[in-house]
């Protein structure tokens, strides 16, 4: 029997060779700091942690007992069932000695150079058996107890109808899906979005392509406003052309809660630039180090 893994890693401890242990997400992660990228700090709750949280609850029975005889074109029994599932889980507790864990991570993390009290906890999960985008992200997290609550519900998560319908139309176990939660330093951001080193549209691998938004990046990746586009060209990162988005709301934390909220964009930035030309450098040149590490776009 191969020896159980460990409950909680540190990102910086990992790479992408513990993807088993800390899917996807956290294993990428820490393959970034390994190649000197700054990364908010962040700990891992594996996928050991979820195997012995199901095991404390014997949720493998409930798992066999919900699914095991639904039909994959039963689609309102499966999304019944997994709707069912998510609340089981996100309702049970953690084994006592990973949820004393966890609280001694967080109180660890907290405390670091540069860490906020805020964490967002967030899915890692392995490619095979989950679709992408399904599991849960949790963000402007405070207080131990609240990270654990919020653990439980990504947890709950791999249980999303999406990913269980995914699961039983290609014929995969729902008891071999496993789930890991990354809690990580939340970052307040003023602009956020994404970077790609091609150009996703016409794969033109010469160039950079950055989208950008006042706030947080989920309204980017969600596409729920439209962002900024800037296209910068790898030789020398030149600017090729930029796409500027008026933007009236950006989602953000609102003043005094931790609650995220959309809030108005004062009027002068609507319609300005998100991004300046030497930020736009600066993240060309990160983003052509993370190519050069990965050796693919």
């Amino acid at each position: 029997m191969a020896k159980p893994g460990p409950t909680i890693v540190w990102l910086e401890q990992v790479d992408k060779a513990d993807v088993a242990l800390v899917g996807g997400k956290a294993a990428n992660l820490g393959e970034l700091i390994q190649a000197g990228i700054p990364v908010p700090p962040a700990f891992v709750v594996t996928t050991e942690s979820y195997q012995q949280f199901v095991r404390a609850n014997r949720f493998d029975q409930l798992i066999r007992t919900q699914l095991g005889k639904i039909a994959s074109d039963d689609t309102k029994s499966l999304q019944f069932a997994a709707m069912h599932l998510q609340e089981q889980l996100a309702q049970a507790p953690l084994p006592a000695p990973l949820a004393a864990q966890i609280r001694e991570a967080y109180q660890e993390l907290v405390t670091r150079p540069g860490s906020a009290m805020q964490v967002a906890v967030r899915s890692s999960v392995e490619t095979d058996g989950v679709a992408a985008g399904d599991q849960l992200t949790v963000l402007n997290v405070t207080g131990a107890e609240s990270v654990i609550e919020a653990v439980r519900s990504v947890f709950g998560s791999l249980f999303a109808a999406r990913a269980v319908y995914y699961r039983a139309t290609h014929g995969l176990d729902h008891l071999k899906a496993t789930i890991a939660v990354v809690v990580q330093s939340m970052v307040q951001s003023e602009v956020a979005g994404n970077l790609f080193t091609l150009d996703p549209l016409t794969k033109d691998k010469t160039v950079l392509t950055i989208d950008a938004a006042w706030g947080l990046g989920e309204a980017v990746t969600t596409g729920a406003l439209t962002p900024d586009r800037y296209r910068v060209h790898k030789d020398g990162f030149k600017m090729l052309d930029r796409q500027l988005a008026t933007q009236a709301w950006k989602l953000a934390r609102k003043p005094g809660t931790n609650t995220i909220a959309h809030m108005p964009v004062a009027p002068e930035l609507q319609s300005v630039a998100k991004l300046t030309d030497a930020q736009l450098v600066a993240l060309a040149a990160m983003g052509q180090k993370i190519e050069d590490h990965f050796q693919f776009p």
